[in-house]
């Protein structure tokens, strides 16, 4: 009966419908990493993959997520629904062609790894992939707008097995990083159709003077994202800068908070902005984040107990410790569980969220470059935990000071503060006698 209820939830509530998009996303990334492994890829191969992918997020990841949250944020004001759309497709593409031409000036710089620069070919792939991956992103936020929840479900299901298949066979047959990025971009590119089939029906038109309105409303956004990614931009340079391509594999593969956390609370974030710009009410916005708390903390603190042996199973004894680094990345559930940002943002207060965010910043760059030389690898990890804490904790107070909006119009505090002990007790106890 619960399961089916969920079933029924996925494909009629768009909200659930956009999660279950991004779980998806996320399920595709953690296969393909499992098969970079099992196929045999050296662990320097795998490095060299992940700082190709980095660099891809390093260059394009902040005005890809800040278009799509500019997109989310104008649509229902907007009166021209259609144009706001094709204006988020049409931005995507001109700033991937700019991203591009960056990446190919400063090459040396972008794809410098192991003291040398990546083989051409590779930078030749890693930036067709990220035109055609900065276009393949829309289609979600046009089913998600458009209410489209049973579509969005069937999307990101087919596309599911379509990236299965096409990344399994590519690995199976060639068991190459080229190959692998060729069906990458193949996968990329039926999105794109997707999306082009969708939006044949649209009647809309190039407004410049519209367009670069639309493009000033989003640069907050940029910024705002820029913010939010600057943690793990952060972290990977200094892995790049300090370690070598095997540490920095070790350091991708347990730098991943549980899945369902991260993605669930994200693209709740992203969706409840528009409701709460309707009703101004927290009511959904608490009542979701409780649900999602009673999910993830159980779950979370079980996988501490389980990361050592589960990723000697899933990987090997070779990532052994990016098992506790893993572990590490869990303590973060308990700022990602709190929405504050969503309410700055459906309050119009874009400019707020990108100041604390860059508070984030700086606190983790001082902190990692202090701490790394401390505790090594495991000091940077600690540096975006403390950070995603203070982050948290500014938007708290201003919400508190300028809006009366204090914790327990988020989250039922007495479950959280339960759940934040025995977490924390959970990973010392695994760290220490485990």
């Amino acid at each position: 009966m619960l399961f089916s209820g969920l079933i029924y939830k996925v494909f009629s509530d768009v909200v659930t419908a956009y999660q279950f998009a991004h779980i998806a996303r996320y399920v595709q990334n953690l296969f393909l990493s499992i098969l970079l492994v099992k196929f045999g890829l050296s662990l320097e191969d795998i490095g060299i993959y992940e700082w190709l992918m980095f660099s891809m997020v390093l260059v394009s990841q902040f005005w890809i997520s800040g278009l799509r949250d500019a997109t989310i944020s104008s649509y229902e004001n907007s009166p021209d629904k259609q144009q706001v759309l094709f204006f988020g497709w049409l931005t995507s593409f001109v700033l991937a062609i700019l991203s591009v031409g960056f990446v190919m000036v400063f090459d040396h710089s972008v794809f410098y790894i192991n003291q040398a620069v990546l083989p051409s070919d590779l930078i030749l792939l890693a930036c067709l992939f990220l035109v055609f991956q900065s276009l393949a992103n829309i289609p979600e936020t046009i089913l998600l707008l458009t209410k489209k929840a049973t579509l969005l479900t069937y999307y990101a299901f087919v596309s599911t097995l379509i990236y299965f298949v096409s990344i399994g066979l590519s690995l199976w047959w060639f068991a190459d990083i080229k190959a692998l990025m060729l069906a990458l971009i193949f996968v990329s590119f039926l999105k794109i159709l997707f999306g082009l089939v969708h939006f044949s029906g649209w009647s809309v038109s190039i407004q410049m003077a519209a367009w670069f309105s639309y493009f000033r409303y989003a640069i907050p956004f940029f910024l705002i994202a820029l913010t939010g990614l600057a943690m793990d931009i952060t972290d990977g340079l200094f892995v790049r800068h300090f370690f070598d391509a095997q540490t920095f594999a070790i350091y991708k593969y347990g730098a991943r908070e549980f899945p369902l956390s991260s993605l669930l609370m994200h693209s709740l974030s992203i969706a409840l902005i528009p409701l709460i710009t309707q009703k101004r009410d927290l009511t959904v916005l608490k009542h979701k984040a409780t649900r999602h708390m009673h999910l993830l903390f159980p779950v979370s603190i079980l996988l501490i107990w389980l990361s050592k042996p589960l990723f000697v199973l899933v990987y090997n004894d070779s990532f052994l410790d990016s098992a506790l680094i893993f572990n590490m990345y869990l303590l973060i559930l308990g700022s990602r569980i709190l929405l504050p940002h969503s309410v700055l943002l459906a309050f119009g207060k874009q400019n707020w969220v990108f100041w604390i965010g860059l508070v984030e910043i700086i606190s983790n760059i001082i902190l990692s470059y202090w701490w790394v030389q401390i505790w090594g690898l495991y000091g940077l990890v600690w540096a975006t935990v403390f950070s995603y804490y203070l982050h948290k904790c500014i938007m708290l107070v201003v919400i508190h000071r300028h809006f009366q909006i204090s914790l327990k119009d988020l989250i039922h505090v007495p479950w959280w503060v339960f759940y934040q002990v025995l977490a924390f007790l959970s990973f010392y106890i695994c760290k220490v006698f485990v």
